[in-house]
């Protein structure tokens, strides 16, 4: 176990917990965790289409690699693939054999299809309650409050105070710096427009 906390390191501002990575190293399939740590270095870098890549090389490998096929779904959304609805429900079905945060960062997913916007915030507000130092559920509730929280009568500073979390906890987010310039831009705020647009196109340059 103490060697499970030092593997983090290998995986910069990556989202793992021990129990992530406990879940990781049950498979015996060499070329699926090969494929999965390339997948979260790449997934780091928010480079999206080429950790899909790396996580679906994962599962390919090894098909009871839930924890695989999960991050798959994650990087999946941002480049939307239109296969990430049938993963979730596959996932679901597994939802079991997940660890605990994976398991709920699924199931609040998947709330935001089948229950009310605010449910479905609610299961991603308990996520990022109880991991708060995981960008991966934090990214999801700050993108769906920047997008849908202001049509369901909630503040567009929520998702500008939650992009910022995710920028301290993963400074190479491209995306999240994007965001945070966006809502900086919504809100009329022409000094941190500028300044978060700059901060992202460096990470953007130097990743």
């Amino acid at each position: 176990r103490r060697r499970l906390r030092l593997l983090p390191r290998l995986v910069p501002a990556g989202g793992f917990t021990v129990g992530s990575l406990e879940a990781a190293f049950r498979t015996r399939s060499v070329p699926a965790i090969r494929e999965f740590l390339t997948g979260e270095r790449l997934l780091a870098q928010s480079l999206f289409e080429e950790a899909c890549a790396a996580y679906a090389r994962a599962f390919a490998a090894d098909s009871t690699f839930w924890l695989a096929l999960s991050r798959r779904v994650f990087a999946g959304e941002w480049v939307l693939d239109p296969t990430v609805g049938q993963l979730v429900d596959t996932l679901i079905a597994h939802a079991a054999e997940l660890p605990r945060r994976e398991r709920f960062e699924i199931e609040a997913q998947a709330g935001l299809r089948d229950t009310t916007f605010d449910a479905a915030m609610a299961a991603h507000e308990t996520l990022i309650r109880e991991y708060p130092t995981s960008w991966f559920g934090l990214t999801s509730y700050a993108d769906h409050m920047t997008h849908h929280g202001p049509l369901a009568g909630r503040r567009l500073e929520e998702a500008r105070d939650a992009w910022r979390r995710v920028v301290r906890l993963n400074p190479n987010l491209v995306f999240a710096w994007d965001h945070v310039a966006l809502i900086a831009a919504l809100e009329g705020d022409s000094v941190s427009l500028g300044q978060d647009s700059l901060l992202g196109a460096l990470r953007y340059h130097f990743n």
